[in-house]
């Protein structure tokens, strides 16, 4: 797809239309150089992130989704690895929040499966049966980020804030518990 627009120099140089997109997301306010070369300004709302939650456990879904929209995130829930794929086909996310245990395709296969497919999305790997060997096998099969239920959902957020580039904030912590 080709770039209808060049953003100005002094902001970034858009070969793609993708990373005009992205940029959008990012910068509120752009100067861009429409197709008949004149500059004009574009004032955006910065779109929110995007976080899969897949969980087969609803309530555990509905808190961080809860959070994590409060925190201006855009989250969408699946219950299982082949719906989560389904997803990742479908429509991008910037980071995905998986269980370890669920039926089906395993957390850690799933981890496996979108490292192999979506290199860049970072994934946080959690769990209420881990110990030190499942979080190195998680480390080791690409997870950015492990946590062991009950945790307290604010460190999530902050985990993803942190893998996602985005500074966020809850009024404060609330454990999981």
């Amino acid at each position: 797809m080709h770039c209808p627009f060049q953003i100005s120099e002094n902001l970034f140089d858009c070969a793609h239309f993708g990373a005009y997109h992205f940029a959008r997301r990012l910068v509120p306010s752009l100067h861009v150089v429409n197709a008949e070369g004149h500059m004009q300004e574009e004032h955006r709302e910065p779109a929110p992130f995007t976080v899969l939650v897949v969980d087969d456990d609803e309530e555990m879904r509905a808190l961080i989704r809860d959070v994590f929209k409060r925190a201006g995130l855009r989250v969408v829930e699946e219950s299982d690895g082949k719906r989560a794929i389904a997803t990742l086909e479908l429509q991008q996310v910037d980071a995905v929040i998986l269980d370890k245990e669920m039926p089906g395709i395993s957390g850690l296969d799933l981890l496996s499966f979108i490292r192999a497919k979506y290199a860049s999305t970072p994934v946080i790997v959690m769990t209420a049966f881990g110990g030190p060997s499942v979080e190195e096998e998680s480390m080791r099969r690409g997870a950015h980020g492990y946590m062991e239920k009950p945790f307290k959902v604010g460190e999530l957020l902050h985990m993803v804030g942190m893998l996602i580039g985005n500074r966020l904030s809850v009024g404060s912590p609330f454990d999981l518990k």
